[in-house]
Formats: C-alpha cells, structure tokens, sequence
C-alpha cells in the first residue's frame, strides 16, 4: 500500500487547490455569480410560456414543460446546438422534467433566445 501523497499527480493538484483557495478575487466573483446569475436566470424562464421553472438552489434549473414531450425539446435543442438534461421520470417525477445548466450571463442569454424559439 502506497502513501497517495506521494504520486506527482496528487501532489500537483493539492498545489493547485490551495493556490484556488487563496485566489480571494476569484472566490469573491464565483460568490457573486451564485447569488445573482441563477436568480436573473429563474426569473427569466419563469417569464415563460409553457414551463414552469423550480428555483434553482444550485448552478443548474429544474424546469417541468407544460406544453412539449422533453424528449421533442431536446431534440430541437440539440438542432441548434444546445443541450439540456431530459429528466421525464427521473426521481419517480411523472411529466416532462428538464435540467439546464446556468453558466455565465452571456452563455446564458444565448441559451435562453433558443430556448424560448424551441419552446414555441
């Protein structure tokens, strides 16, 4: 049995973990982003016909369709080269459940213009 402290590769990445832990700037603006980016986003698809969005307590929105299969929708997502995760029956959960991942704003609003086209 090997000490794994002692292979390079754990090494290195210890290394970098405690420099991300000092990087104060860095954790600073990825707070922020918790805070305000899955907010606007929740707003957002809440604002939009045909789903119902769950609020979201993580990088990531529980959506539930109102109007389209999930499986459709993630084929037209896919179409234009975005993807979510099709959770229809997921967890014992009946109905059309998607997950989207909330990224940047830019990425996001990107997102969210073929989003709303796919839903219509």
């Amino acid at each position: 049995h090997r000490d794994l402290h002692s292979f390079p590769t754990r090494r290195s990445s210890d290394l970098a973990f405690e420099a991300l832990l000092k990087d104060t700037k860095h954790i600073k603006k990825t707070k922020n982003w918790l805070i305000s980016e899955p907010k606007r986003f929740f707003h957002i698809v809440s604002t939009l016909g045909g789903v119902t969005a769950y609020k979201p307590h993580a990088n990531y929105i529980f959506i539930e369709l109102e109007q389209i299969p999930s499986a459709t929708l993630c084929e037209r997502l896919a179409a234009k080269g975005a993807a979510v995760k099709n959770c229809n029956k997921a967890c014992g959960q009946d109905g059309q459940y998607i997950r989207i991942s909330i990224k940047d704003k830019r990425s996001n609003d990107k997102f969210l213009d073929v989003f709303s086209r796919c839903l219509l």
